[in-house]
């Protein structure tokens, strides 16, 4: 077989598994060494992957046993090749952390140096299996033993500011700074929008001013994210200013950019404005998503122009996209509060022949709109229908029942929902 070339020998020793064939260590061992002699890297990755995900078994021999014997017999070979191509199968079969750990270490201490790129899959394994603070512990570790790059910085101000952690955050950018590494674009995008998610915008346009003295070129996330904070901070006017800027410095907005701008006119009621900006989306051919819509339809609906509102239910449905279950509750709120509870039954209808389930949500808004109508018999009806779904009727709910039935003068009902309540500790107010 090794006289074979490396996918020929390859094919030759997957065709002898599937024929029942039991490999032993040496067996597996031969046409790992053999791939990785021809530097085929990823294809001795997916064999030990198969043996990690047992789609290749032998009595003869445990994935344990057979690793160790891979390593103990590398001196013959590339012994930090071997110990890569093992650590890198590892991380990217997602096992626990505890053995890519393990092998990390071991190559360590023979003396063997790991490249960063290693370093950084390890990294961000243990990032996504065991949090941030082990990872951080596995970077203090390694300080020293190992070469980080930009990518290994990244993927620690990913960690930290996904867990909410700006002080470590900004440590990071201290560090990679004292390592004689330069903060890209990248790491600086991570950490602003990581204050702004936080509420820290000033920091974050502290941050932005330092990439433009370093010479960095912010991108469309870069603006997003600071665009996005300064929106959800209450500072418009800087959000409008920021994005006629990422205009004006060539920086296309993208999907997130035109959703996160279309809220802003949508929550101003400036109607007119977000749809210019719906229309120039659509000509430049970035393709709107539900969360575009539900956007413009809530504006539609504070507005009380409900029926605009369900015509852009329709175009979504048109267009290839299903509603959401947001989507018509917003909908069916909407035409409630301007009066219109046919519709809102309408849309009641659909949401159900769409397949999708009515939430408690959707039952309280319909409940709540029949209960300020002239049709207040449905409630009772919807009630069952929870019920029947299995759906428990909320405080608010009972709390209209209750008036309705003293609106009705039936007291005695009125009372017995009270007694409900109290038995299921739903303190009436």
């Amino acid at each position: 077989m090794l006289k074979a070339p490396p996918l020929k020998a390859l094919s030759l020793f997957t065709s002898s598994t599937g024929q029942d064939l039991h490999h032993t260590h040496q067996s597996v061992s031969v046409i790992i060494y053999h791939l990785l002699s021809f530097n085929m890297v990823l294809h001795a990755q997916s064999l030990i992957l198969q043996l990690l995900s047992d789609k290749i078994t032998s009595p003869l021999f445990t994935v344990s046993s057979l690793l160790s014997y891979l390593t103990r017999n590398s001196k013959y070979f590339n012994s930090s090749l071997v110990y890569e191509t093992i650590i890198s199968a590892y991380a990217k079969a997602q096992l626990p952390t505890e053995r890519v750990l393990s092998l990390f270490d071991e190559m360590i201490d023979k003396g063997l140096m790991p490249a960063s790129n290693i370093f950084n899959s390890v990294l961000k394994c243990v990032v996504k299996g065991n949090g941030f603070e082990q990872a951080w512990l596995v970077f203090e570790k390694n300080k020293g033993r190992v070469e980080f790059d930009a990518y290994t910085f990244g993927i620690l101000m990913k960690g930290c500011c996904d867990s909410g952690d700006l002080r470590r955050g900004f440590d990071v950018l201290g560090e990679m700074r004292e390592t004689g590494l330069t903060p890209n674009v990248v790491v600086y995008t991570t950490l602003i929008d990581g204050c702004c998610k936080k509420g820290e915008v000033e920091k974050a346009k502290k941050l932005f001013s330092q990439m433009g003295e370093m010479g960095l070129v912010a991108n469309q996330y870069t603006y997003t994210a600071l665009i996005n904070g300064f929106f959800k901070k209450g500072l418009k006017n800087d959000g409008f200013e920021l994005y006629e800027k990422m205009k004006s410095e060539g920086s296309l907005p993208d999907l997130h950019t035109y959703n996160c701008v279309l809220n802003a006119y949508c929550n101003d009621r400036e109607m007119h404005k977000a749809f210019q900006l719906f229309d120039e989306m659509r000509e430049r051919g970035v393709a709107c998503n539900v969360v575009t819509y539900n956007i413009l339809i809530e504006g539609l609906c504070l507005q009380r122009t409900v029926r605009e509102a369900i015509n852009l239910v329709d175009e979504m449905t048109n267009c290839g996209l299903s509603p959401s279950i947001i989507t018509y509750d917003m909908s069916m709120d909407g035409s409630c509060h301007a009066g219109r509870l046919d519709l809102a039954l309408e849309l009641f209808d659909q949401l159900k022949s769409s397949g999708s389930s009515p939430s408690v949500v959707t039952y309280i808004i319909l409940i709540s709109g029949c209960s300020r109508s002239e049709f207040s018999l449905p409630v009772l009806d919807f009630v069952r229908e929870m019920e029947e779904r299995g759906l428990s009727p909320s405080k608010v709910t009972y709390t209209i029942l209750v008036h309705l039935f003293v609106h009705w003068n039936r007291l005695e009902k009125a009372l017995d929902v009270l007694a409900y309540m109290t038995r299921t500790n739903l303190a009436a107010d």
